[in-house]
């Protein structure tokens, strides 16, 4: 990462990888108009802009969010 574009992130987040709805879409299991629900009801880690026309999540937050649902998340009231 060049010294401009280490400088738009605070350091804690550099060195962090961020997904791609796909991305996150694949690991999850969840489709993208849940995830989306799930957000918006703070139930899923927040997107973050990265770009003005891109989002994406931190790759740490995702993890830790598996690790909370019991069942990776792929079911229960909160998909429906």
């Amino acid at each position: 990462m060049n010294q401009e574009a280490s400088s738009l992130f605070p350091e804690p987040l550099r060195g962090q990888r961020i997904l791609r709805l796909r991305e996150v879409v694949e690991r999850t299991g969840l489709s993208s108009s849940t995830i989306w629900r799930l957000e918006r009801r703070a139930m899923f880690p927040k997107r973050r802009q990265i770009a003005p026309a891109r989002v994406g999540w931190l790759e740490s937050e995702i993890d830790a969010y598996l690790l909370t649902c019991p069942d990776g998340g792929t079911s229960g009231p909160w998909t429906s």
